[in-house]
């Protein structure tokens, strides 16, 4: 982590065995981020120069919003579960290339048909259970559907029936953080020599350098990805966005200006994980049957990170498998 006038962070061996006992399970009931540091006695160096940064990076929320209870578990789940729980993976190409398309294969080959770019308009129900979804093609049947879309899209899905306005009500109510990445490309000579960094001052709170380890002559030495977690400043757009990043990464290339700058921005890149979030958050199980869900917003006590959606994932299929075997037991039994 880099910053002027920090230095390394004191030791505190009470205020760390206090910390360190509290991950077991968080605070009960669930506290802001500040609130919980500030109970356990945290230094203000060590809250600023560590847990700030951390609760940044995995919740995506300030601290004095974020959930403590949701932070105490990555933390407890990435520190405390041995070496390897806190393994920092860099994907060295897109993610559409590592996680999708090797994910569509697989079904494929299992036998699944893939319809894609086709837009779901709704769902379709018939005697309180859902039955299918209806897209401009035509109704597609179904003795399941899985609602794997953002929470946005999913209150879209769900408010038009009765019975399901309640949920809808409560995922539109997960408030949406926007996350800004600025490209800057600035030629082969540029290496932070480290494939990622973060900052403690600025705007941009993570730098990557997409060309680490690339070999001589790959277009993307010397290309910085600077992210920006959170509300960008009021009324920026994408160039002033590009430049601010360009000024906050110029101490680290030796002043050189970029040769080209691109931003781009998920206005809805997560939501905010705060305490009152945690509430809304659903399980796998829809309230009628035949609808299930899956997502990062789902209730997997992480933040809205890869890591929770896969879970939710995983609890999704195992949740709707579990009902189908139970109901071909049934009808066996009858």
């Amino acid at each position: 982590l880099l910053g002027r006038g920090l230095g390394p962070l004191p030791a505190r061996p009470a205020a760390a065995a206090r910390l360190a006992r509290a991950l077991g399970q968080g605070p009960e009931p669930d506290l802001p981020v500040a609130a919980w540091l500030q109970a356990l006695g945290q230094p203000r160096e060590a809250v600023a120069g560590l847990w700030e940064p951390l609760c940044l990076a995995a919740l995506t929320t300030p601290p004095e919003a974020a959930s403590a209870r949701v932070l105490a578990r990555v933390l407890r789940e990435a520190l405390l579960a041995g070496s390897r729980a806190s393994d920092l993976l860099i994907p060295r190409r897109p993610l559409g290339e590592l996680l999708p398309a090797p994910a569509a294969r697989r079904l494929q080959a299992l036998g699944a048909r893939l319809r894609t770019g086709l837009r779901v308009r709704g769902l379709r129900l018939a005697r309180g259970q859902v039955v299918g979804v209806e897209t401009a093609q035509g109704v597609l049947e179904a003795g399941a559907v899985v609602l794997a879309v953002p929470p946005w899209e999913a209150a879209r899905l769900l408010r038009p029936h009765p019975e399901l306005r309640t949920l809808a009500r409560d995922l539109a109510a997960l408030e949406p953080v926007p996350i800004a990445t600025a490209y800057l490309a600035y030629g082969e000579g540029v290496a932070l020599g480290a494939p990622l960094l973060g900052r403690l001052e600025g705007a941009f709170q993570w730098i990557f350098d997409l060309g680490h380890g690339e070999p001589p002559g790959s277009p993307r030495r010397g290309l910085l990805a600077a992210v920006l977690g959170g509300s960008p400043p009021t009324g920026w757009d994408g160039r002033a966005l590009g430049e601010l990043a360009a000024a906050e990464l110029a101490p680290l290339v030796d002043g050189r200006r970029p040769l080209g700058i691109r931003v781009l921005r998920e206005r809805r890149a997560a939501f905010a994980c705060t305490p009152a979030a945690q509430a809304l958050r659903p399980g796998p199980r829809g309230p009628v049957p035949g609808l299930w869900l899956a997502g990062d917003h789902c209730a997997t006590g992480y933040p809205a990170t890869l890591e929770g959606a896969v879970r939710s994932g995983l609890a999704c299929a195992r949740a709707l498998l579990g009902a189908q075997r139970e109901a071909q037991r049934s009808e066996r039994t009858e």
